[in-house]
């Protein structure tokens, strides 16, 4: 397998050369005069104005309101997030620290947000500093272009997944600045394992292992395969069980293709499997594309 990135303007000649050399098993098309045009309007913003953003800090405030008559504070966030669970549990750190202002910018797998709408993001929060929180390993680059054209100190802690991004802002000191909090947020992100369980959409081999179209897949943050099975009850408690041991807290974000009544359902054959773990927590995280975002401490 290879992963090929091309600059080109004529995208459908590159995948037609693809197809002529093998199966292509994804492929994400980005119009880069876009996102330079979103940028420079992001610079062109006059200060004082705001661009709205998809979801406020403050969900009882609209975001135009709440940019205009929020004061500066030491430490903005722009936590990058997929689905209106995982968008509400980040954006709650704002709400409960006056010294903290978070900011929400949507997107994720398959949607990721362009580098001017981060910047965008960036210029909107109130923060004399600010760390953005990509949250998805493909954001990540996106994040380090708008730190660079930011007009204040930024940071980019890179987490992969928003349950890192949530361990992150758990270790937060809104008085030391973006860099005096960069690496103590990686570590306490990276502290915590996840895993992301979704369904194959076609025969594949991925870590190099067979994966039947419908068999429920449990990933580990960087993509590698922890389990494959027909039932995602099993598929789950094989991912957990690759992972490493001594963990006391399970917590289960369901999303697209779960409800409820399945997360609990699934959260009881956790704590049969591994009768220690002091808790396991469901949370309603509303991601796109994955079943349920699993994080383990």
């Amino acid at each position: 397998m290879a992963k090929i990135h091309v600059h080109n303007g004529r995208p459908d000649l590159v995948l037609r050369q693809a197809l002529q050399l093998g199966r292509i098993v994804s492929a994400t098309i980005m119009n880069l005069d876009h996102q330079a045009a979103e940028v420079r309007e992001a610079r062109r913003t006059p200060p004082g104005t705001t661009p709205i953003l998809p979801v406020p800090a403050d969900p009882g405030a609209a975001p135009s309101d709440r940019a205009a008559t929020a004061p500066r504070v030491p430490l903005g966030i722009v936590a990058v997030a997929a689905g209106d669970g995982l968008a509400e549990a980040l954006a709650a750190f704002g709400i409960a620290d006056e010294r903290l202002h978070v900011s929400i910018v949507q997107g994720g797998q398959a949607e990721n947000p362009s580098a001017g709408e981060i910047l965008a993001a960036i210029a909107a929060s109130p923060g004399e500093e600010v760390v953005v929180l990509p949250n998805n390993p493909n954001v990540k680059l996106a994040a380090g272009q708008a730190a660079e054209m930011a007009d204040r100190p930024v940071r980019v802690v890179p987490t992969r997944n928003a349950a890192e991004g949530i361990a992150a802002l758990l270790e937060v000191d809104p008085g030391a600045g973006a860099s005096g909090n960069a690496e103590l947020m990686l570590e306490a992100g990276r502290a915590i394992q996840t895993l992301l369980v979704t369904e194959a959409v076609r025969d594949a081999v991925v870590s190099g292992r067979k994966v039947r179209r419908g068999q429920t897949m449990a990933l580990d943050p960087d993509d590698g395969l922890l389990a494959a099975d027909d039932d995602h009850g099993r598929a789950v408690l094989a991912g957990i069980a690759a992972l490493e041991p001594g963990f006391s807290l399970v917590t289960l974000w369901y999303g697209d293709g779960a409800d409820l009544a399945d997360a609990e359902r699934l959260a009881r054959l956790v704590q049969d499997a591994w009768p220690a773990v002091e808790e396991v927590e469901v949370r309603h995280g509303g991601q796109p594309h994955y079943r349920y975002l699993v994080s383990v401490e």
